[in-house]
């Protein structure tokens, strides 16, 4: 298999995050099915807890 990595700068990141926050987040649950929207309150809670463990913005 091949692996590629891409490096994302900052303002790419803000732009991606802005994306999921306004169009993937709340359709998440129409697509995702049952309970999908617990599920994705969950993930979000932990990252922002991880994100403070770690000292992140």
């Amino acid at each position: 298999p091949v692996i590629t990595f891409t490096e994302f700068t900052d303002a790419q990141v803000d732009v991606l995050r802005e994306m999921a926050r306004t169009k993937v987040y709340p359709n998440f649950p129409e697509v995702g099915g049952k309970d999908s929207a617990k599920m994705l309150e969950t993930l979000l809670a932990d990252m922002e807890k991880a994100k403070a463990a770690l000292g992140m913005k």
